[in-house]
């Protein structure tokens, strides 16, 4: 696999792709624009009225680095400080609001398949 899996990320009946973002995979080494850069209007949001959602991987990984979240007030401000968000499991809570959210995880390095990506999607929860 010469790229990271893909990312489905799902809150009730709704599934949205995560963009895949920076990655370290093998000896290829992949930089993104930070998510707060992204235009608005390229990244159409999760719309839910559930408070979870979880993630799925294409192929899962050995570990969720981490989540983390900024407002969709500081869009287009990549110096804003972004939220720690708990995660258990695959499943993590969501803010009412629209929030973007970055996910980074690990997989093993082995000779064909391994290394570190970040993902990155906008979820808009029901107030």
């Amino acid at each position: 696999m010469g790229k990271p899996p893909a990312l489905e990320v799902v809150s009730g009946n709704t599934a949205h792709s995560a963009i895949l973002g920076t990655y370290v995979w093998g000896d290829t080494i992949a930089c993104s624009f930070h998510p707060l850069e992204c235009r608005k209007n390229l990244q159409p949001g999760l719309e839910t009225e559930e408070m979870t959602a979880a993630l799925r991987f294409q192929v899962e990984p050995d570990e969720i680095v981490s989540v983390c979240r900024w407002s969709d007030a500081h869009w287009g401000d990549f110096y804003a400080e972004e939220e720690a968000v708990e995660v258990g499991g695959v499943e993590f809570a969501l803010k009412p609001g629209g929030y973007i959210y970055d996910v980074k995880a690990r997989w093993g390095d082995r000779t064909d398949f391994g290394g570190t990506a970040d993902y990155f999607l906008y979820v808009i929860a029901a107030e």
